[in-house]
């Protein structure tokens, strides 16, 4: 210690705290219930989402079982098991090469630190949405297989129920009035 140096008062050394900031808002004029609304509310409509889709995919199934059942017990052929149209295979391979497209143009407008993470999304979307397309064209042979089986599923029940008692019967003509 210096001999120069006056004592410290204990009670003086202390600083006072700083007072805390205030509460930071996007918008000064949002009240901190919206802070807890927003997120409660996309929460809520992905769980609205999932429960609604369990749902329709349960009640489907029930309705096809009541349907196989009715077939049954009018003795007709039960229907073929309704194959899921895919849609077009080719819609998301292609939005992702677009994303990948797009971020690798932005690597080009970008500089420092931010160029790399640019390009490493840029090419994980590219080389991901050019995999899918290739899986998608390899198995276009097996997707054609499935089309084709439901068509003859579908062309064979149609010919069980024509062969059926209970197919529709052409009316007859009205018997001539009796004189």
């Amino acid at each position: 210690m210096n001999a120069n140096a006056a004592p410290i008062d204990s009670l003086s050394a202390i600083q006072p705290a700083a007072p805390s900031p205030p509460a930071v808002y996007i918008n000064d004029n949002e009240p901190p219930a919206v802070a807890i609304v927003v997120p409660l509310a996309f929460f809520l409509t992905v769980l609205a989402i999932i429960v609604g889709t369990k749902y329709m995919k349960f009640r489907t199934r029930k309705l096809v079982q009541e349907e196989r059942m009715r077939a049954m017990e009018l003795h007709i052929p039960v229907p073929p098991e309704p194959h899921a149209n895919p849609g077009n295979p080719y819609i998301m391979p292609m939005l992702l090469m677009g994303a990948g497209l797009g971020l690798v143009v932005l690597w080009g407008n970008v500089s420092g630190d931010d160029r790399v993470v640019a390009l490493g999304f840029g090419m994980i979307s590219l080389l991901s949405g050019a995999a899918w397309l290739a899986a998608v064209k390899l198995n276009s042979g097996a997707r054609q297989r499935l089309e084709k089986l439901a068509e003859t599923e579908s062309q064979a029940y149609v010919a069980a129920l024509e062969r059926t008692s209970l197919a529709p019967v052409p009316p007859t003509p009205p018997a001539p009035p009796a004189n």
